[in-house]
């Protein structure tokens, strides 16, 4: 029991010290940072397939995969951006797509 009382004493300790850092927003301001920046690098990734020659890439394999996971209007949306980074300059749209959000 004593081994117990231990835990929990430890436990409460921990709580209490991240409730007084605020811990919790800050790692959850971090993870909304992680989620936003991950459009932009992935359109990054689509314009460097392109830089390599590799458009039937999204054709073939990425766009039937992201289509069973989505509804057909986000998976349109999502075809017209990939297909706007196809037809602009590899050059404009790798230059657009690596800026983070700030």
């Amino acid at each position: 029991m004593a081994r117990w009382a231990q835990l929990t004493a430890v436990a409460f300790g921990i709580k209490a010290r991240v409730g007084e850092h605020h811990l919790w927003t800050y790692a959850s301001a971090i993870a909304f940072r992680a989620l936003v920046a991950r459009v932009p690098l992935v359109l990054l990734g689509l314009g460097l397939l392109r830089a390599v020659g590799l458009e039937g890439v999204w054709s073939s394999s990425v766009g039937p995969a992201i289509q069973a996971h989505v509804t057909p209007p986000v998976y349109t949306a999502i075809d017209y951006s990939s297909a706007s980074s196809w037809t602009r300059s590899c050059a404009r749209t790798c230059a657009e797509r690596s800026r983070l959000p700030a």
